[in-house]
């Protein structure tokens, strides 16, 4: 199966769940996975999938009232993409947006989907633009940390979502 058949498969069957959770009110979030490490891990031998900008072409083909970006700064990152590339998005394209940030001195090809920090932690990922894009398209969805982080994991609860919520704190005050 070529790369476009591929594509085009994925619309089909995306759009059908899209159908089915629009009857209901739901909106289809879509996320692209940009580590060839995942695409290893699930045996799928394209890169198309891979990038904010295929993505947004898979929602224009299903449609944005139907579909929408789950927008992660990690995959962002690691799909080599420039704050520029999330210039294309409007508040109307997201769904939700993940925060973290990525472990010193390993290349984009490396990176592996669970060994995350949380956002600000090493200052790989360029949050502080990231931010700023989604200020400037006045995003009003959620925004989640996904704790990967191995500093989380030994906590209780209630330590673990006062380190998480804190990760946040220079790139969403609390007021």
């Amino acid at each position: 199966m070529s790369e476009d058949d591929f594509a085009e498969l994925m619309v089909a069957r995306l759009a059908a769940c899209a159908d089915v959770l629009h009857a209901h009110g739901i909106r289809l979030g879509l996320e692209f996975l940009a580590p060839p490490s995942i695409r290893q891990a699930l045996g799928i031998a394209y890169a198309g999938l891979s990038s904010l900008e295929r993505m947004l072409d898979v929602i224009d083909a299903i449609g944005v009232d139907r579909a929408g970006i789950v927008l992660d700064s990690w995959h962002w990152y690691a799909s080599g993409a420039s704050s520029t590339s999330l210039e294309r998005l409007t508040d109307d394209l997201l769904v939700e947006v993940h925060v973290n940030d990525a472990p010193k001195g390993v290349p984009l090809e490396l990176l592996v989907d669970n060994r995350r920090r949380l956002p600000g932690a090493t200052g790989v990922i360029p949050l502080a633009g990231f931010f700023d894009a989604l200020r400037k398209l006045e995003y009003s969805g959620p925004v989640v940390v996904e704790p990967f982080d191995d500093r989380v994991n030994p906590l209780d609860d209630e330590a673990a979502l006062a380190l998480v919520a804190g990760s946040l704190d220079p790139f969403l005050p609390r007021h």
